[in-house]
């Protein structure tokens, strides 16, 4: 099943979802070798899936194992530039638990680490809404239209 992107004009859109997977004080996050921002685990839901299923299959792919999925956290609009390119991303984030230990990285090369909430003040999250809710969550699940 082919991932939801496409280009539209100068314009790309991206349908992605995310897990927060916390363990004591620190959350598990994703960044590339060289690269001075972080993300969550996760990736573009594929067309016939909902983002629940793509979530399990990201996770199980970076991951090594399955994870169980939570509650949904938060949803979001998330306008951005990368690499000269608007992007319109949709995004849901959900809990997630990782049994077992972290690999040192994914399948893809990307570096798996685990950061503690202490650090997040000069951490470079993304998208940068993100941070306020994993540092202050809330009971309901949340919506947000972020730009930059």
């Amino acid at each position: 099943m082919p991932d939801i992107h496409f280009s539209l004009g100068d314009h790309k859109f991206n349908l992605r979802v995310g897990a927060v997977i916390r363990r004591g004080d620190a959350v598990l996050l994703l960044n590339l070798p060289g690269q001075t921002w972080c993300y969550t685990p996760g990736g573009r839901i594929a067309t016939g899936e909902s983002s629940r299923e793509a979530l399990a299959r990201e996770l199980q792919e970076e991951l090594g194992r399955p994870c169980p999925i939570g509650r949904p956290l938060l949803g979001g609009e998330n306008f951005f530039t990368f690499r000269d390119c608007p992007i319109h991303e949709v995004c849901f984030y959900y809990e997630a638990e990782l049994p077992g230990e972290a690999p040192a990285t994914t399948k893809d090369g990307e570096i798996v680490r685990w950061v503690l909430l202490a650090e997040f003040g000069a951490l470079d999250l993304k998208p940068p809404f993100l941070k306020e809710h994993i540092l202050r969550p809330r009971a309901e699940t949340t919506w947000v239209i972020h730009r930059d």
